[in-house]
């Protein structure tokens, strides 16, 4: 099954064979946000913020995709990790310098490091993106714009003990490449929308903030 849980509520489940889970006799003071998590060893982290209002039933669905690629790297070496499709071509890729990750006090992380990738195309695969493409301007503000997205991926990078590590020499940053959907290649749908050389603001979700 897959973990449910409210971190701030101290409250976990885990789902049936079939994914159905119920959380009841929650016990705050309404109204409340608080942020639903999902976790299955072998897939990407899903998180929905939810509203709770009183004497109500609030759905709760999540669609949790495979981490693509699970790549150990050595730090001391410059490393580009990618996702491909089945005809060998990359849909995204995360280039990290040697030396250029860092723990939470700044300090240079040494040896191996685990890199996990997975890619998301916003006209097949919308439902796995996380807190969906609703958007604030600002830290913890108000969910109040609507992102026309061209495409996502999840990076996470793991110590030697499982730890996330979040941080990075800001003077050698990572470089992501993000190849942009069929829907927006020659022949489809959105062809045209995007041109070579446009630029487009690269926005991010805050799994602490719910936004």
């Amino acid at each position: 099954g897959v973990e449910v849980s409210i971190p701030d509520l101290d409250i976990s489940i885990e789902t049936d064979v079939n994914g159905f889970y119920v959380l009841d006799d929650i016990t705050i003071a309404y109204p409340r946000q608080v942020l639903l998590n999902f976790r299955k060893e072998g897939f990407t982290f899903y998180q929905i913020p939810l509203e709770l209002m009183p004497n109500f039933d609030h759905p709760g669905n999540a669609l949790l995709k495979g981490i693509e690629v699970i790549q150990e790297v050595d730090t001391a070496v410059d490393t580009k990790v990618m996702v491909e499709d089945g005809q060998g071509v990359e849909k995204v890729s995360l280039e990290i310098m040697a030396g250029t990750l860092r723990d939470a006090e700044g300090n240079v992380i040494t040896g191996k490091v685990s890199v996990e990738i997975t890619h998301g195309d916003p006209f097949t695969e919308a439902g796995a993106f996380s807190g969906g493409f609703e958007a604030a301007d600002e830290t913890g503000g108000e969910r109040n714009i609507l992102l026309d997205s061209l495409g996502y991926g999840r990076f996470t990078i793991r110590g030697e003990n499982g730890e996330e590590i979040s941080r990075i020499d800001p003077q050698n940053l990572a470089l992501v490449v993000l190849r942009l959907p069929d829907a927006y290649q020659a022949g489809g749908e959105a062809e045209g929308r995007v041109k070579a050389g446009d630029t487009v603001p690269l926005w991010y979700y805050d799994s602490t903030a719910g936004s």
